[in-house]
């Protein structure tokens, strides 16, 4: 694919985007999706839009594939197991946890990208290892003079998504022809290269027992002589995953704050991360403890409910007060959650209030 027909794919088609870059003499284009309908990959052309990128430098064009968009297992019907069980299998590897990172060269220097992005974490993260490994730089310059496309997975505390790995790594998960055609990955002398298994011996049957059972991997990527690539999730990754996306939303962490059931989501995450939520958790909870000692304080002065109401009808907290003569701490307290519980539901709502508490 050159970048005229890639430019054509994304203005025929709302859903896709073309980044663009500049750096020093050359311009940088990365095309990638905003959430499309499964109907909009019926051209498979478009598939290959992610992570796409291509070089331009005094009219020479250069491009780099990535891995086309692919799915799991029974989300689409041409992934379904019943039409899957009639294809043949051609490689099965391990699906790591990680981000999807390639290489471009500029100028003789070698700039590693995340699927979207050259400035992204992952990419920041990407290009440090590639800076401080002069096997790793050869190697891509050894592929690349092959015509080959190498496609790369980051791993590691930095990144972490669910699985847990023990240090920061570029993973090899894919080498790419020129022409499109994926190169078995364990023909190429890398050491890092993602796991893969004997088809003769590892079924699909296999790949779903293991995939109920395991709790240590993402799953398995399944590459069938047909073309198609299929994602098999193990159903703990499933289960965590859904744990994590949640930890994105301010709303989740506030709910999770207020029922006491942080410690599980805590568990899964990032230290960076992890740290961040616990500074909310901190100031939410001595918010809470402010707010039940000022009602727990103004009743017992005052239980006067006709002066508690005149007094306090205009206040945040009149709901409470009302509630709070003659309860206890920990019934006020209650009140005190049961109400910032119904006043922030939405995530812009939680967001705001998170930021006034930070200030």
């Amino acid at each position: 694919m050159n970048k005229l027909q890639a430019d054509l794919l994304v203005q025929s088609n709302d859903e896709f985007t073309r980044k663009e870059y500049r750096v020093g003499e050359t311009d940088i284009y990365i095309y990638d999706y905003n959430y499309p309908k499964y109907s909009s990959f019926e051209d498979k052309n478009l598939r290959e839009l992610r992570g796409l990128t291509i070089t331009k430098e005094n009219a020479q064009e250069r491009v780099y594939l990535s891995v086309p968009k692919f799915f799991n297992a029974d989300e689409v019907p041409e992934t379904s197991m019943e039409t899957l069980k009639y294809k043949k299998i051609k490689k099965i590897q391990e699906k790591l946890d990680g981000s999807l990172i390639q290489f471009i060269q500029i100028n003789g220097d070698v700039i590693a990208k995340s699927k979207a992005s050259l400035s992204s974490p992952q990419a920041v993260q990407a290009q440090k290892i590639v800076d401080e490994s002069t096997e790793l730089k050869y190697f891509l310059m050894d592929l690349w003079a092959n015509d080959f496309h190498p496609i790369f997975e980051l791993i590691g505390p930095y990144n972490k998504h669910v699985v847990d790995y023990p240090e920061d790594c570029l993973i090899l998960v894919a080498v790419r022809s020129q022409e499109g055609e994926f190169i078995d990955v364990d023909k190429f002398n890398y050491k890092y290269t993602t796991k893969s298994y004997d088809i003769d011996t590892f079924t699909l049957d296999d790949i779903q027992e293991h995939c109920a059972m395991d709790k240590n991997t993402e799953g398995f990527v399944v590459k069938f002589t047909t073309g198609e690539i299929v994602k098999f999730k193990s159903a703990e990754y499933i289960q965590k995953h859904q744990v994590f996306k949640d930890a994105d939303q301010c709303k989740n962490i506030f709910a999770h704050i207020l029922n006491g059931t942080l410690d599980d989501t805590l568990s899964i995450l990032s230290e960076t991360r992890k740290k961040e939520i616990k500074e909310y958790q901190e100031l939410l909870l001595s918010y809470i403890h402010h707010w039940t000692d000022f009602c727990l304080e103004v009743t017992r002065n005052n239980p006067d409910t006709e002066e508690l109401n005149s007094k306090y009808e205009r206040h945040m907290f009149h709901y409470v007060i009302m509630l709070s003569p003659g309860q206890t701490e920990d019934k006020i307290r209650e009140n005190v959650i049961r109400f910032l519980k119904r006043r922030y539901e939405k995530e812009t709502e939680v967001k705001d209030f998170f930021k006034l508490l930070k200030e």
